[in-house]
């Protein structure tokens, strides 16, 4: 069977480490908001899930290739994601500048 995902074929997050665990452990109320934590909450254990996962590298490209703003894909935060995304717009600018 195909996975999809937005109805876009994501046959790599079969192999994904976090498949069978609990969404929470990805996503916090942050992400959609909410600006407090709950308590005792934090990105530890989705890392730690994370940093085994045979398709983490397909993770964040996902996640990066579809602007998706909230929870932890291949590894990395929201905030990490963001900064992430400016180094790659620093560089952009960069190489245009010098052409």
């Amino acid at each position: 069977m195909k996975s999809e995902f937005y109805g876009e074929p994501v046959d790599w997050m079969e192999a994904a480490a976090c498949r069978d665990k609990p969404t929470e452990i990805f996503f916090s109320h942050r992400d959609d908001g909410d600006q407090s934590w709950p308590e005792g909450w934090s990105y530890d254990e989705a890392r730690a899930i994370c940093n085994d996962c045979p398709v983490r590298v397909d993770c964040l490209s996902y996640a990066m290739t579809h602007g998706i703003k909230s929870g932890m894909w291949g590894g990395k935060s929201p905030v990490e994601r963001r900064r992430i995304r400016r180094l790659e717009l620093k560089e952009i600018r960069r190489v245009r500048e010098a052409s």
